[in-house]
C-alpha cells in the first residue's frame, strides 16, 4: 500500500485495521477496561502539522473497537494519553522505528496521563499497539504551511 499522512484519517483507519486484526493485541489486552486510548501530536509547522492534533483509539478487552480525530479540547475525556512531538512519534511509529510508548514516557521523551501501574500492567498490548500502527506506511511530514508575510505600510506596490 502507499504511504499515507501520520495522523490523517486514513492512517488511522489503516492502524485500525491493523489493530482488528492483531491476534497479539487481542491477547494482551484481553484486561485491559481502563477506556480509550490517546495519541497526542504537538503541532509542528515545519512539518505541516499546523495545530495540535489527538486521535481517540476505543480499545476495550483486547478488541479495537473505534478509531477516531477527536477535538483537543476532549484530551481531559480520554483516560490514558501519550503526547510527543511529531519527530517523537516518527521515531516511533515509522516503520523502521523503535522503543516502545513506555519507554518514551520513561525516558521523559514523551508524555504521559493515566494510571501508569495499569499502563505497565499492560507494557505488552501498548507494545503490540506500536507493531500494529508500525505495519502502516506512513509520512511524517506533508508540505509546511505557508505563512504568509505581513504587508508593511508604506510599502511601494
Amino acid at each position: 500500500m502507499s504511504e499515507v499522512l501520520f495522523a490523517s484519517q486514513e492512517w488511522i483507519d489503516r492502524v485500525w485495521g491493523a489493530l482488528r486484526s492483531s491476534e497479539s493485541l487481542r491477547e494482551s489486552g484481553a484486561t485491559w477496561c481502563h477506556g480509550p486510548i490517546g495519541l497526542y501530536v504537538h503541532a509542528d509547522p515545519d512539518k505541516g502539522f499546523a495545530a495540535d492534533t489527538l486521535i481517540r483509539f476505543d480499545l476495550h478487552e483486547g478488541e479495537a473497537r473505534d478509531a477516531r480525530m477527536v477535538d483537543t479540547s476532549d484530551v481531559a475525556l480520554i483516560p490514558t494519553v501519550f503526547s510527543g512531538s511529531v519527530s517523537r512519534w516518527t521515531s516511533l511509529l515509522s516503520q523502521d522505528g523503535t522503543g516502545s510508548l513506555l519507554d518514551g514516557v520513561r525516558r521523559a521523551h514523551m508524555s504521559f496521563r493515566g494510571d501508569l501501574p495499569a499502563a505497565t500492567r499492560h507494557a505488552a498490548m501498548f507494545d503490540a499497539f506500536v507493531t500494529a500502527a508500525r505495519t502502516v506506511a506512513a509520512s511524517f511530514e506533508s508540505a509546511p504551511i505557508a505563512v504568509p508575510e505581513a504587508e508593511h505600510a508604506g510599502s511601494a506596490s
